[in-house]
């Protein structure tokens, strides 16, 4: 297995994300144009969850995150959340 090193991108659960992975699915909430998406998961799609931060509001899916290998943040506040980016270089 590879070290663990900084993540490269952040990952957002916008709906049972660990559960049911369906990227295109999931991200076309936030992606309007197609071309945007495509974009964005070829870039996500491609790295190792070893190089994701994933970020979320429930314990469950953070644990689950973790045991995948995930860097993680539990969202409980919205004014930690940003200082929790920063922390692992992503901003």
């Amino acid at each position: 297995m590879t070290p663990r090193g900084a993540p490269r991108a952040l990952l957002w659960d916008v709906g049972n994300v660990i559960v049911r992975w369906d990227p295109r699915t999931l991200y076309a909430k936030i992606f309007k144009e197609p071309a945007d998406l495509d974009r964005f998961l070829s870039h996500v799609c491609t790295l190792d969850c070893r190089d994701l931060l994933f970020v979320d509001d429930s314990a469950a899916n953070i644990a689950a995150a973790e045991a995948m290998g995930f860097h993680t943040h539990h969202f409980t506040d919205p004014a930690a959340l940003r200082p929790a980016i920063a922390r692992h270089g992503l901003l």
